[in-house]
């Protein structure tokens, strides 16, 4: 794995939890120079919570991550793609939500495999377009 975007749910758990898999499959992939990103759709994530609830500390560790992670945004190649996906994914039957969308797509013009713990959801788009989908165990099994 040579570029690999974390998602929400994995960073919530490796800020929450020393010891978890998350916390263990991201200090593997540091140590290993993987190429680490999170998309500005996952900063959004991150950020609304404590920002709403004025948590000062949990919003100064978010800004720490930003030190080590590449931020992807979602520009107009990513969201021509979303929109195809999202089009797609609901005629199908298959919705995953629009930002699930948006993060898949922004992985997937980037080249970014995607670690995440919502393997149902992203799952249905790897059935369609190339996305590697990645959990912290597939990681700390490599």
């Amino acid at each position: 794995m040579e570029k690999v975007c974390i998602d929400t749910d994995v960073l919530i758990e490796y800020l929450r939890e020393e010891k978890s898999e998350s916390a263990k499959a991201i200090l593997m992939l540091k140590k290993s120079n993987t190429k680490l990103a999170v998309s500005s759709i996952t900063v959004y994530e991150l950020f609304v919570g404590p920002l709403w609830l004025k948590r000062t500390e949990e919003l100064q560790r978010l800004k720490e991550l930003k030190t080590w992670l590449i931020e992807l945004p979602l520009d107009q190649s990513a969201a021509e793609l979303a929109a195809e996906m999202d089009t797609r994914l609901k005629r199908e039957g298959k919705e995953i939500g629009l930002r699930d969308t948006f993060i898949a797509a922004i992985c997937i013009v980037n080249g970014y495999s995607l670690l995440t713990k919502n393997v149902k959801h992203f799952k249905r788009v790897s059935e369609y377009w190339d996305l590697e989908v990645l959990t912290p165990k597939d990681v700390i099994s490599m």
